[in-house]
């Protein structure tokens, strides 16, 4: 216990520790203004500016000379959906709130006939997409829950946008720059071998670092998302924990050889349960890039060449599941720790349709997750016990 003590200290009181409270503000702070400037956009006036200017365009294309029939017809109906669409905005600037279930009905029988195309096209992907905005509306005339506004903050609806930032790129670096001299440093600078004249086995020391580590990630994370939180709620509002959230959509292989989603797979979960569970995925994903960075950090014996494999390593695996993503190894993706990082994308089920692989769920990223720390940290443990150190 004093050892786990000491090693909660050290990271404490270290400039990187530091450094990584100071990174995990700023990127807070400016997700927060990001979704401020997201909500400016979506209020009424500026949309209904924005779609005078589309009406303006698409109005002149139409009497273009020489346009075909389909192109004519298919601005025709771009023009109809955004003279309706300003209708709606001119209303909601005038009164908010009033009739509102009226208007999700209308909704609802819009987005039938929308779906009823996407089938007819055979779309299955925008098929289940709108199902799945009918079933937000269903449920929230049926449980009386007035509908969220996209030009209003919340903490409990806009939570998930901060998480979401945070986990797939900058956590797994974060993380990293805690984690990657646990061991190496140690050697680095020989305080391990005054370490080894106690009485302690090399396994409670690695355990120690391990789990100090954790804790420290863990803790620190959820202390700041929390600060969040009480931020959103302070200057905006709270928002309805119980408003529906739409996930779990599944993925097959339809007769095409395309990733399709399985129509009314989908189903709803309140919006606390959906931060509760992207909290779980995102402290189990933390547990296994800990385990991940003390299984670098004891291969070396050097801080830097420690530092430069670990973060080069997730870097690139993130730039190839995230931003490029390939169709090469979707085969491969779902048996990467590193997949698991994008928890939103794991708990809808999308992540299934940009890394064109169908079995991404949970349960699985759960599975794997703790696979992988098992593997991370019993490999550490039997090089850390043969490892030459005092030498």
């Amino acid at each position: 216990m004093n050892l786990f003590k000491v090693e909660i200290y050290k990271i404490i009181k270290s400039k990187k520790y530091l450094l990584a409270i100071i990174a995990m503000l700023v990127l807070i702070i400016i997700q927060m203004f990001a979704i401020y400037n997201s909500a400016q956009n979506e209020r009424p006036e500026i949309k209904i500016k924005n779609n005078e200017k589309l009406l303006v365009d698409y109005r002149v294309k139409v009497r273009e000379e020489g346009l075909s029939q389909d192109l004519k017809k298919d601005y025709e109906a771009k023009i109809k959906k955004l003279e309706e669409e300003n209708k709606e905005l001119q209303e909601e600037l005038v009164s908010p709130n009033y009739n509102w279930k009226e208007k999700l009905k209308k909704k609802n029988e819009s987005l039938k006939k929308d779906k009823q195309n996407a089938e007819i096209a055979l779309n299955y992907n925008e098929v289940e997409n709108v199902n799945s905005q009918i079933k937000v509306n269903e449920h929230l005339i049926n449980n009386n829950i007035m509908p969220q506004k996209p030009y209003k903050i919340s903490a409990f609806a806009n939570m998930k946008n901060i998480i979401g930032f945070i986990n797939i790129i900058f956590l797994p670096i974060l993380v990293l720059i805690i984690c990657y001299d646990q061991i190496s440093g140690e050697i680095h600078y020989s305080t391990i071998k005054m370490l080894l004249t106690k009485p302690i086995t090399r396994g409670k020391i690695l355990i120690s670092k391990f789990l100090s580590s954790f804790i420290i990630c863990c803790g620190t994370l959820i202390l700041l998302e929390v600060l969040a939180f009480i931020i959103l709620g302070i200057f905006f509002n709270v928002g309805n924990p119980l408003y529906p959230m739409n996930i779990g959509t599944k993925y097959r292989i339809d007769i095409l050889d395309k990733v399709s989603a399985v129509v009314n797979s989908s189903f709803i979960i309140p919006t606390y349960r959906y931060l509760l569970d992207l909290l779980i995925i995102q402290v189990i994903f933390i547990f296994t890039e800990v385990a991940f960075g003390v299984f670098i950090s004891t291969m070396y014996s050097n801080n830097v060449l420690s530092l430069m494999t670990s973060t080069i390593s997730i870097f690139v695996l993130n730039i190839v599941t995230f931003i490029l993503p390939q169709s090469s190894l979707s085969k491969i993706y779902p048996y990467l720790f590193t997949t698991y990082a994008d928890g939103i994308g794991i708990i809808e089920g999308n992540l299934n349709l940009s890394l064109e692989t169908t079995n991404l769920n949970p349960n699985l990223a759960v599975l794997i997750l703790l696979i992988w720390s098992a593997i991370f940290l019993l490999i550490s443990y039997l090089y850390f016990n043969r490892k030459d150190i005092v030498a």
